[in-house]
């Protein structure tokens, strides 16, 4: 008789019996904790939903390239959206009533509620009333819940239940990321950029939210994406790559972005993945845009110079070594400079 295994997988193992394919985002995050990205892809320790101003990024991305999808992605909430901190134990609580807890009122997840509170410190400098016998007597404990069971909150859980997986967003949030996909359609130069309005003529391909991934020659893993828009033009022999980015600073601290979040790295990778996808246009010319919209509906297309673009393919071959050292090491104890004894004070 065969017995049945009852060996539980390590998640190292896990994670290398599959091809892995690094994004932006999981590069960024390599980059700036290597502890950070063992415990989002290997332990697989993640949230599933997004923050606000990213949802918002999102729904605009939607509303502009893929109008005929928002209601497949997005529900729109009656009410207001509960505060950032509510926000975030509500959608852990509506994982963990995936997940299969049995409680279908918010109320009924007070154990899960407590300890998601202590885990990250929120509200833990609250005490019981001193006096227990006054008739409105309190404890830490309920005090601590009556934060989290607001009105907004029972009712965005509510909302999570019923959505589906899609994105929840507010009434607000709507009208904002409108305001901001009016203002790129608004702009003729822009929606030239995008071939937003393109008659589809056989010489130009329009490509949005195109989901892309190549292998890496030389690596033992691969790179994905998904790019926003990009146009070919075989009657020029050019490539247009735009990159949509909403912003709650001002244009003229967009520059600043670009190094802050590594946008650079995000703009190598998909030109790296636009000519795995296409081989064909190798000869092309590539021509990159960051097309952004900041908090005052402002919208400019921040043209990328060739020895920029050039550059930034240089750092990215430098960043797929770092990336290899921790992969083929298996060591996520510390970033690649502090793990190779480079940083000094």
């Amino acid at each position: 008789m065969t017995g049945i295994s009852t060996r539980t997988e390590h998640p190292l193992e896990r994670f290398y019996s599959e091809y892995f394919m690094f994004s932006y985002s999981s590069l960024n995050k390599l980059l700036h904790s290597a502890q950070l990205f063992y415990n989002w892809y290997i332990l697989r320790e993640r949230t599933d939903s997004l923050e606000t101003h990213l949802v918002g990024g999102k729904v605009v991305h939607c509303l502009i390239l893929e109008k005929e999808l928002f209601n497949k992605n997005f529900v729109i909430m009656v009410g207001e959206l509960p505060g950032v901190s509510n926000k975030k134990i509500v959608e852990a609580m509506y994982k963990i009533w995936k997940d299969g807890h049995s409680g279908e009122k918010l109320p009924e997840f007070e154990k899960e509620i407590l300890q998601w509170m202590q885990v990250n410190n929120l509200h833990q400098s609250l005490k019981d009333d001193k006096d227990p016998k006054k008739a409105d007597y309190k404890t830490a404990d309920e005090k601590r819940m009556g934060k989290v069971l607001t009105s907004r909150s029972v009712e965005y859980f509510e909302y999570l239940k019923k959505s589906e997986n899609k994105d929840v967003i507010d009434q607000d949030t709507f009208d904002k990321c409108e305001e901001a996909a009016n203002a790129i359609r608004d702009n003729a130069k822009i929606t030239e950029l995008l071939q937003i309005n393109s008659s589809g003529f056989e010489l130009i391909e329009v490509f949005n939210e195109n989901p892309l991934a190549c292998q890496v020659q030389g690596l033992p893993f691969g790179l994905k994406g998904i790019v926003d828009n990009y146009v070919i033009d075989h009657t020029v022999k050019k490539v247009y790559i735009n990159d949509l980015k909403t912003t709650g600073k001002t244009l003229r601290e967009f520059r600043d972005s670009v190094d802050y979040y590594k946008y650079w790295m995000q703009a190598a990778i998909y030109i790296r993945l636009v000519k795995a996808q296409h081989p064909d246009i190798s000869d092309y010319e590539f021509i990159f845009h960051f097309i952004v919209v900041d908090k005052y509906n402002q919208v400019y297309a921040f043209p990328v110079e060739k020895q920029s673009l050039l550059d930034w393919q240089s750092q990215l071959e430098e960043v797929l070594d770092i990336a290899k050292y921790h992969y083929t090491n298996k060591d996520y104890t510390l970033p690649y400079e502090f793990a190779m004894d480079q940083v000094t004070l």
